[in-house]
């Protein structure tokens, strides 16, 4: 969790039975961490009503601790990796051919 407050993350002002609240929410990538704040007559948090926090399991490969996501992330930018070399190539002799006239076959 990132802070005690969680109003800073994303903050809702509800009403329930004619007293303000506020639902505080951190939502992290393994876990959501939710706070109620009670306000006071000039709509600052005074005290936390209730809070809690819903964990999830990470999604890892269990011998080794790897992110399943590991491989596509790889291949990725592998084909980003291409892309760009091919993108400079194609550049290059685009300026050579217009600066130079030199052609490529």
């Amino acid at each position: 969790m990132g802070s005690l407050f969680l109003i800073n993350y994303l903050r809702y002002d509800i009403i329930f039975y004619d007293q303000r609240l506020q639902l505080g929410l951190d939502i992290g990538v393994g876990s959501v961490g939710w706070a109620v704040l009670a306000n006071n007559e000039q709509e600052q948090p005074c005290r936390i009503e209730t809070m809690g926090v819903r964990t999830f399991a990470t999604n890892e490969v269990s011998k080794t601790g790897e992110s399943t996501a590991k491989a596509r992330r790889e291949a990725r930018g592998m084909r980003r990796r291409t892309r760009r070399r091919q993108f400079r190539k194609e550049r290059l002799i685009k300026l050579l051919t217009k600066s130079l006239g030199i052609t490529y076959p």
